[in-house]
């Protein structure tokens, strides 16, 4: 399968960074749908834990999450 990729021109970051007056972000749950993780200081928080075995995706998640973090929030 290849991969598309996307000039960085297309996303439309001002809009994105509107959108999401706070720091939640949508989880996969097994147990419901939906969960929202709130990283602001006084909710959830910004810590975590992120655990698997070798080649499990765990860089692959990371870099991920930290990609999603800088198109929806602003610094």
């Amino acid at each position: 399968m290849e991969q598309e990729y996307f000039p960085i021109s297309t996303l439309k970051i001002l809009y994105f960074w509107a959108r999401f007056p706070a720091l939640l972000f949508p989880q996969k749950n097994e147990i419901t749908d939906l969960v929202y993780l709130n990283l602001h200081e006084k909710a959830h928080g910004p810590y975590g834990l992120i655990a698997g075995t070798t080649g499990s995706g765990k860089s692959e998640t990371i870099q991920s999450y930290i990609l999603s973090l800088a198109v929806n929030f602003h610094p």
